[in-house]
């Protein structure tokens, strides 16, 4: 009771400092975003295992290279992202108590389109397509390796999200990834230079 308590005060605390202190959002030609992320998001298993919850973390860096595009609003970045997930599941194969292992790196550019509908948030919409190479297993059962996959795919999503600029350079980032393979939910802090 006391955390939930706890919670609910530092979130009346952050959203009166975001109110008194929050920025305009909108971006310009030649600004450079750097985004820190936590992800969640699912790994498809093969050999009966299912779906799995998997976590991880990752950075994306986008350069505006366009701006007032719309009734002197919306702008155009262009950038990178890295990203490392990780996960692992129980569940009986043939009768068998097995624990599936997974992880994932991958190295992906980026394009989106943002525009600021109320001061301070910035909301995006984009792409991004690179490279992925998963890696899953099951370790040893009785003395053998079992199901070992390694994938190395082309990766490309949809992306949205929206960046809440609390100061100048600094704001909360949340990004969904409908239908990703790696990731549906990210959220993170954001520096805007």
């Amino acid at each position: 009771m006391k955390f939930n308590k706890l919670v609910v005060a530092l979130i009346g605390a952050f959203s009166f400092l975001s109110a008194s202190f929050a920025q305009e959002a909108e971006l310009k030609k030649g600004d450079f975003l750097l985004n820190a992320l936590y992800s969640m998001g699912h790994f498809d298993g093969d050999g009966g295992s299912g779906s799995m919850f998997q976590s991880g973390i990752g950075a994306n860096a986008e350069f505006t290279i366009l701006d007032n595009m719309i009734h002197g609003k919306g702008a155009i970045a262009v950038g990178g992202e890295f990203g490392f997930g990780f996960g692992s599941k129980d569940y009986s194969n043939s009768g068998v108590d097995c624990k599936l292992k997974a992880k994932r790196i991958h190295l992906a550019t980026r394009g989106t389109m943002h525009y600021s509908f109320v001061p301070a948030l910035d909301t995006y919409a984009g792409f991004r397509a690179g490279i992925a190479d998963w890696d899953s297993y099951t370790p040893e059962i009785e003395g053998k390796e079992f199901d070992k996959v390694k994938d190395n795919s082309f990766i490309y999503e949809f992306v949205c999200g929206v960046r809440y600029l609390v100061s100048n350079n600094f704001g909360l980032n949340a990004e969904v990834t409908p239908a990703g393979r790696y990731s549906f939910l990210s959220l993170g802090v954001s520096f805007k230079f």
